[in-house]
């Protein structure tokens, strides 16, 4: 039988913040929280849509190649606010090249 996880302790308390990484905390209303949790609703939904295999082959290919589009938004937008110190104007920029 699995290990099942009942309780995670982070020892950090709620004090209304979480960590984006880099040892970065932000509030939990953060913007960036917010877009996270949305690009992940999004991208299961798609997963949802994919899994239910009631699609034409050209719809789920499309769909199966925008939900890998939104992981590699995911990934810029946590990078970017991890690593780097690109503002949200020279992101825009550099995709519009």
């Amino acid at each position: 039988m699995a290990n099942r996880l009942t309780k995670i302790f982070t020892k950090k308390g709620d004090d209304g913040t979480t960590d984006l990484g880099g040892n970065q905390r932000v509030p939990k209303y953060d913007q960036q929280i917010e877009v996270y949790g949305c690009l992940d609703e999004l991208s299961a939904a798609i997963g949802i849509l994919v899994a239910e295999g009631d699609l034409s082959e050209n719809i789920q290919a499309f769909l199966i190649n925008a939900q890998q589009d939104l992981f590699n938004i995911q990934s810029i937008t946590a990078i970017e606010r991890i690593c780097c110190s690109w503002s949200q104007s020279s992101i825009l920029s550099n995709s519009s090249s």
